[in-house]
């Protein structure tokens, strides 16, 4: 009688591993596809920061361009401005 107790425990024991190795499966299951979600996510997270800084790299490179462009500009106003005013200077003294 206490054998067959026993028993009827071991059993009821096994089916509850059983069922608990069933659930530990069906979460691991639904776990992987998550985890591998995670990681792409996390791949593509470094590009774009790889990538938002060479355009940051770009827009400076872009900026100084833009300033060196502008100051050259303003210098050959100034020279234009000087070489019209020894033009008239000239034209005068012709």
């Amino acid at each position: 009688m206490e054998d067959r107790d026993k028993l009827k425990a071991l059993e009821k024991i096994q089916a509850e591993q059983d069922k608990f190795e069933s659930i530990i499966q069906k979460l691991q299951a639904k776990y992987q596809p998550q985890q591998q979600e995670i990681t792409e996510l996390r791949k593509q997270l470094k590009e774009s920061a790889a990538r938002f800084e060479e355009i940051e790299n770009m827009q400076a490179e872009h900026d100084v361009v833009v300033e060196m462009a502008t100051l050259d500009r303003e210098m050959a106003e100034e020279t234009a401005e000087v070489l019209k005013t020894e033009l008239e200077a000239l034209k005068l003294k012709t």
